[in-house]
């Protein structure tokens, strides 16, 4: 279905190791909190819903923002105003209308804009459960010895939630991994070697419009072009390719796993999504929160990438990214 052009991977790769990451790119994307115990919970419960987004958004602290930003920050919110609404024995009882007044402008849940709610709320339900019964309500024992890999792993061990689990990529999973480890709630990991990269809709798109991944079928050409529905086994292939690319990216981009992580998750939402900074004068949205780039006019990307940007992601039914 999909193969991956290692050549353009590693001139991908080599550009980008001209990108520096900021020194706070991480307080970013999960904002400080005085109690550790509420902020890992917040980034487990972030991370597990934070799945097909496109239509989230709102004003936060006086700015537009949406998806991944807006679902973190207001949940960030919630932490400082009322940290007991959001503990594990709090979130086993979450009704639909409470996650729709956490994710809202002004506390009202008829204005959220946050979909497949129930889903969400089911994820939700789940993870109290689980962390109550099993984790003495603390998320920072999730942790155990440091080991990623393994029966007894992270890998592992984070697959008994419904939100992580079935995805064979994990990628939610290593989401929440970089953010307790880049934030200092948790250590390095003993095998670091085995962490799976986090291949999304942004990065599948932005793999393919680059020439990173190319296709092999013409009518799946087509229906990404087209924005027609799919299957949700086209989805996974693709991922898959989009994780074969992302190390041979990695070995050539002067960054560490989780650096090139977020550099391109944000490149591809601000840069180059609905519009693309190489054909019109887009703005930079919140790229230049993550990345060292000064004022930016031209692509980073200019005469490497090959500018296939009539492809989209996939669309499919998912809750794995």
């Amino acid at each position: 279905m999909f193969k991956v052009n290692k050549e353009n991977c590693i001139k991908i790769g080599s550009c980008l190791a001209e990108l520096s990451m900021r020194a706070d790119a991480f307080s970013s994307l999960g904002p400080e909190l005085e109690d550790k115990y509420t902020r890992a919970c917040i980034f487990l419960y972030v991370s597990a819903i934070c799945h097909q987004t496109e239509t989230l958004e709102g004003i936060l602290n006086g700015q537009p923002r949406r998806g991944w930003d807006y679902l973190m920050g207001k949940f960030i919110q919630k932490g400082t105003t009322n940290p007991s609404a959001i503990t594990p024995r709090s979130i086993i009882n979450i009704k639909t209308e409470d996650l729709q007044s956490i994710v809202s402008d002004v506390g009202v849940a008829t204005q959220s804009t946050l979909s497949r709610v129930g889903e969400r709320v089911n994820f939700l339900r789940d993870i109290g459960e689980i962390l109550v019964n099993d984790c003495k309500s603390n998320p920072l024992r999730l942790y155990g010895n440091g080991v990623l890999s393994g029966k007894d792993g992270l890998y592992s061990r984070m697959a008994q939630f419904s939100a992580f689990g079935g995805d064979p990529i994990m990628k939610k999973a290593t989401v929440y991994f970089m953010l307790m480890n880049k934030t200092g709630l948790w250590d390095s990991f003993k095998d670091a070697q085995e962490l799976r990269p986090m291949p999304d809709y942004h990065k599948m798109r932005l793999f393919l419009r680059t020439g990173c991944v190319e296709t092999e079928n013409e009518d799946i050409d087509k229906n990404l072009k087209n924005k027609i529905h799919q299957d949700v086994s086209i989805d996974n292939e693709l991922r898959k390719s989009t994780a074969e690319a992302y190390h041979i990216i990695l070995e050539h981009s002067d960054k560490d796993f989780f650096e090139l992580e977020v550099l391109l998750w944000s490149f591809a939402r601000s840069l180059c999504y609905h519009s693309s900074l190489c054909i019109s004068e887009t703005g930079t949205g919140n790229f230049l929160e993550y990345v060292n780039a000064g004022n930016i006019t031209t692509c980073p990307l200019e005469g490497v990438c090959k500018k296939e940007l009539d492809y989209w992601h996939p669309i499919v039914d998912t809750h794995f990214h």
